[in-house]
């Protein structure tokens, strides 16, 4: 048989037109002879996890056991929509040894507005991302939020120009049947098809590549031929992909579920996809697949675009920095700068800190419950400076004030915020000092109690505000009652400290 050097394919007949003929010679059958059971490498470039919210069903864990016994050096992340899957990801397959490629299948939709979502569901379209270094790991972050941000309607959607603009360190595809050039060849726009293909291959060059899958749907053939001749007349190189949702053959009556569930429907009346070779593929699989649905494409062209994923891999190299910290960077209001005389980060949290200081030593002054002297202002001042100066070593001062920034802004709104951790109810009991209980609603500033340890401790302040939570009643055999929130936390004998909602019978609670 012929070897066919797909990398310099060239199509084009006398008159430069694609000569569709050879379209098919390339198709011609190669007969029965698969993978062999060798496992040819390649990488799987278009995969879900459930992170795929409702739709895909695969674990990591899972594919990662499968690329293993498979020969496949690397592997993609492309959940729909989101990069929340990605850290996760990464970190499980770099303990396995399996290269990490960040990614996520994004919705495309050039027609946002009241007219579009009136017909949201044939609205967007599918588009196939992937980060080849740090900055295209930012750029595919800057569209996850804009989408979010700017193009939210019951999920995030970016548009065309979107990624355009941030193209910069990324890596697309023409993607599933579900792309753009997908829903303007089933509408039969072939020529508006061909022109976005000419974009997206003029806008990326080298980093755009031509994806077609194999399948048992009659419609895929039609869009592959579509997207083969466009590869051919424009240069784009050409990957197999598998649009994988679950690990095992079996694990598509799971897939069923999730859509029912999406559906709000009983099973069996709901949706159900007609391709069910949506699990993780060896290159076995994918011969198979050519031959049994009735691609019979040439076995040096499944090669060659298995090879092509290779490529793909080699390009993408970005590595999350988990041996440094990753802090916000804050940026003052107007109304902070004015107030601090500063744009300077120190400078603003300190000028904070003090006059907050200055309010409670006051409050001190006021209520008489601590001797304020020279000595102690002085110990107050010297433990703030050097509370803010371990922040600084930390380099989390901007954290600090982005938090502040935050909380600061929902007061302004008249929102409740509270603290970050658990809270009390009225009635709910606390230690004293000589051991007896008292409702929370009861102690004052002076008073003693008695901390999570044990140690006697006075009461310097109390902090009481309205909260709009969930309540939970814990009930303890000895009759008593603890009234709290969901996250309030309890200190248990077997398991140390619990969140309320978390403890079951067989914890046993410190004496209350």
């Amino acid at each position: 048989m012929e070897k066919i050097d797909i990398e310099n394919l060239d199509l084009r007949n006398q008159d430069g037109q694609v000569d569709k003929n050879q379209i098919v010679d390339i198709r011609a059958a190669s007969g029965t002879n698969f993978g062999g059971g060798n496992f040819k490498p390649f990488v799987h470039l278009h995969l879900h996890t459930f992170h795929s919210i409702l739709d895909g069903c695969g674990s990591v864990d899972n594919y990662i056991k499968l690329a293993k016994k498979y020969n496949h050096p690397a592997m993609a992340i492309t959940d729909h929509g989101t990069l929340s899957g990605t850290f996760e990801f990464w970190k499980k397959c770099k303990k396995a040894g399996i290269k990490p490629i960040i990614g996520f299948e994004a919705y495309v939709n050039d027609n946002m507005g009241d007219f579009e979502e009136k017909r949201y569901e044939g609205g967007n379209s599918h588009q196939i991302i992937l980060v080849k270094n740090k900055q295209g790991f930012i750029n595919a972050n800057r569209l996850a939020y804009k989408s979010f941000a700017e193009g939210f309607y019951k999920r995030g959607r970016i548009k065309t120009e979107w990624l355009f603009q941030y193209k910069e360190g990324l890596i697309i595809t023409t993607a599933c049947m579900a792309s753009h050039i997908g829903k303007l060849l089933f509408e039969k726009k072939n020529e508006e098809a061909e022109r976005y293909f000419k974009r997206l291959k003029d806008e990326f060059g080298e980093d755009f590549y031509a994806e077609i899958q194999l399948n048992e749907l009659s419609v895929q053939k039609h869009y592959n031929s579509f997207i083969i001749e466009m590869a051919a007349k424009y240069g784009a190189k050409i990957i197999i992909t598998a649009d994988i949702h679950y690990a095992l053959p079996e694990d598509a009556e799971l897939q069923d579920t999730l859509i029912a569930i999406n559906q709000k429907s009983q099973l069996g009346h709901s949706f159900k996809l007609n391709a069910r070779s949506l699990y993780y593929s060896s290159s076995e699989d994918i011969y198979n697949f050519n031959y049994r649905f009735g691609y019979d494409y040439r076995h040096d062209f499944i090669d060659a675009c298995l090879e092509n994923t290779l490529e793909v891999a080699e390009k993408c190299n970005f590595d999350f920095e988990t041996d440094t910290e990753k802090y916000p960077r804050y940026e003052p209001t107007e109304d902070i700068i004015k107030a601090c005389s500063s744009k300077d980060t120190t400078e603003i949290i300190k000028k904070i800190a003090f006059s907050k200081l200055k309010q409670k030593l006051n409050k001190y002054k006021e209520n008489g419950i601590i001797k304020l002297d020279d000595a102690k202002i002085k110990e107050y001042v010297d433990r703030l400076n050097y509370e803010i100066s371990v922040i600084e070593d930390k380099k989390m001062l901007d954290y600090f004030l982005v938090n502040w920034e935050i909380i600061r802004n929902y007061r302004n709104k008249g929102l409740d915020v509270g603290p970050g951790r658990g809270c009390f109810v009225p009635g709910s009991r606390v230690k004293m000092e000589d051991g007896m209980y008292a409702p929370i609603e009861s102690i004052f500033v002076g008073d003693i109690v008695l901390d999570a340890f044990g140690k006697a401790k006075e009461v310097l302040d109390t902090l009481e505000y309205d909260i709009d939570e969930e309540i939970v009643e814990l009930y303890f055999d000895n009759g008593k009652k603890i009234v709290c929130t969901l996250d309030h936390e309890i200190l248990t004998k077997n398991r140390g400290w619990v969140k309320a909602v978390e403890l079951n019978e067989n914890d046993e609670i410190c004496e209350i």
